[in-house]
């Protein structure tokens, strides 16, 4: 897979999932079926790749069977996780194939990603997979409770979206929807489903991100400028109150340790940790090819990247494509050098000159 196929691969599951152990399988009827995937990554591969998928195997949830899939497939992801968390939120904006619609969706979306800012978070722009309605995507660095999100975000686009019906200005609310849709999920319940972007199938230009200040124009985003528009989830604002920074109690505790990490990541070279299976030391695109030890020859086409930090996933996080799984550079030298957790921080204060807070 090209690099850029990477990078696209993991942002899809850092970003998009709240669980990966279930995802949503579109059925010959265009429905969403719950499922679980026999190999996660080779599943949302065959998303992206579209009718030149390979072969992928999924257990139908609820144990109704074994489904296996050839060729071009859809996948969606759920909006919570076990524990009534999620880590993002979408507005689904209707457009002109559906009975009630917004009379220009585009235009909303962009009133929406306006709207969310004065809450402090940063809206991305979807184009649909029938190219007529808009998704706005908000994405959290933590889990955020689906109540709060929904407390948040309700109250800043409720007035905003519903003025856009196509035949006049009443409310109408089933052409506006937000996900998560509820405030919890029943006990063993998935919750809400929304299609993931870049399903390979679908055609050119849509289910993907478009040019945020002018979506009108459907100018898609590449790639790397998706990445560089993700580097930041919230702007901060003082005296407001957005789902990413509700939680103040749960957080404030951890704010010395935080700050640390943060500032002795940015600081760190990564070659000092990684060291020669990096197979390259610079990337405009967030991510350093690497080396995988996984690989049993020696990862001639290298398949794991590590994070440089630009692509709003933490400085230094490396990724297994051979494995299937993600680590911090904290859990790297833990597993390759048998550190304990305490050692690995302070490895990292050494190498990065920063020295650890004095904990009370």
């Amino acid at each position: 897979m090209a690099q850029s196929g990477l990078e696209a691969l993991e942002l899809l599951r850092s970003r998009f999932f709240n669980r990966t152990d279930v995802v949503a399988i579109q059925t010959s009827a265009g429905k969403p079926c719950p499922a679980r995937p026999h190999d996660f990554l080779r599943a949302l591969r065959g998303h992206m790749r579209g009718p030149r998928s390979d072969t992928s195997s999924f257990i139908l949830y609820a144990g109704r069977g074994v489904c296996t899939v050839t060729g071009a497939y859809r996948l969606g992801t759920y909006a919570s996780d076990a524990s009534g968390r999620t880590r993002w939120a979408c507005v689904d904006i209707d457009g002109a194939n559906h009975k009630k619609c917004v009379s220009r969706p585009f235009t909303l979306a962009r009133e929406v990603c306006d709207a969310l800012e004065t809450i402090g978070l940063i809206g991305h722009i979807e184009r649909s997979g029938s190219g007529h309605g808009a998704h706005v995507w908000v994405f959290f660095d933590q889990p955020e409770l689906l109540s709060d999100v929904r407390r948040e975000i309700s109250r800043v686009i409720s007035v905003r979206a519903y003025k856009h019906n196509s035949t006049d200005n009443a409310v109408v609310t089933d052409c506006v929807e937000l996900f998560p849709k509820s405030d919890r999920i029943r006990k063993d319940g998935l919750g809400s489903m929304v299609w993931l972007p870049w399903c390979g199938h679908t055609p050119q230009g849509h289910n993907s991100f478009l040019d945020r200040e002018n979506p009108e124009s459907l100018t898609v985003c590449s790639c790397r400028d998706f990445y560089r528009s993700t580097l930041r989830t919230e702007i901060k604002h003082d005296g407001l109150c957005s789902p990413a920074m509700s939680d103040n109690s749960r957080r404030r505790k951890h704010d010395s340790m935080a700050e640390w990490r943060e500032c002795a990541l940015s600081r760190l070279d990564l070659g000092k940790v990684y060291g020669d299976i990096l197979v390259e030391r610079e990337s405009s695109c967030g991510y350093l090819r690497a080396r995988d030890a996984n690989s049993v020859t020696n990862d001639r086409h290298p398949s794991a990247i590590v994070s440089t930090g630009e692509n709003g996933q933490e400085r230094g996080r490396i990724t297994s494509f051979i494995a299937g799984e993600s680590m911090s550079i904290f859990d790297y030298l833990m597993r390759t050098r048998g550190y304990s957790f305490g050692r690995a921080l302070r490895e990292i204060a050494t190498l990065s000159g920063v020295p650890l807070p004095i904990q009370d």
